[in-house]
């Protein structure tokens, strides 16, 4: 299989509220305008993680607000969405396997909503690297072809360590009827020093890159000049996925 990368944005709500709220176009938000600059520039696909509600400036908000069909049109087809958690103090792991159903049932139903059909993403990474392998056949008719678990150490939470061996050494692995991979880097961990060797020893131990970073921290000008040199290193040689 031909190496790639895969980029992805966690926690994302506040900045979809915000374009609603101004009655602005999607690519007026300094996010989204920047996010189509790197798309732009190296063809980048997107994957954008939502929580269902989120307390911005004191009111507690919802994706329920949105816009209909804000995301939608072929302007923004290289953004693609997916479930994160409820909220920022609700991460699935918490939740029974039930509510974590509704949860993911909702927060898709905004998704069909706000983006159209075929907008879903393929990989999903949630709150806090949650495990729900109870709703792994939910996730995958709902269209996730793998989970995107922690970049740290540690590797993964729920899994038996022979299992985790495994994903430790080869990045990726099926468990419980549904595929797992490793998340390697977030941008924001990345702001000293020459990162390229670092991106360069990752790909070529799993033979892709899972590269992420957070809605919030895409305020900081160092986090997006960071996240833009990491993907130009990539998308010289790498398709992304």
């Amino acid at each position: 299989m031909m190496s790639f990368y895969h980029f992805s944005i966690d926690d994302v709500l506040k900045s979809l509220i915000e374009v609603t709220d101004r009655k602005i176009g999607l690519f007026e938000h300094q996010l989204f305008a920047f996010l189509r600059e790197v798309h732009d520039t190296f063809g980048t696909n997107m994957d954008l993680y939502l929580f269902e509600r989120q307390v911005i400036e004191g009111v507690q908000r919802s994706l329920t607000e949105v816009k209909l069909g804000l995301c939608a049109g072929p302007d923004a087809a290289w953004l693609r969405f997916g479930p994160h958690a409820r909220d920022f103090g609700t991460p699935p792991h918490t939740q029974t396997p039930e509510d974590q159903r509704v949860t993911f049932a909702t927060i898709y139903r905004e998704i069909d909503r706000i983006a159209g059909a075929g907008r879903r993403s393929r990989w999903v990474r949630l709150h806090y690297f949650s495990e729900p392998y109870e709703a792994a056949p939910f996730l995958t008719q709902a269209g996730v072809e793998a989970l995107l678990l922690t970049d740290k150490d540690k590797v993964a939470y729920r899994l038996p360590e022979p299992e985790k061996a495994q994903l430790r050494e080869k990045g990726a692995i099926d468990y419980a009827g549904i595929a797992l991979r490793r998340s390697h880097v977030r941008v924001e961990n990345l702001l000293s020093g020459n990162t390229e060797p670092l991106l360069d020893t990752l790909l070529k131990k799993h033979g892709y890159l899972a590269l992420f970073t957070h809605e919030y921290e895409l305020s900081r000008p160092e986090v997006r000049e960071r996240m833009r040199d990491c993907i130009a290193h990539l998308a010289a040689t790498l398709p992304s996925f």
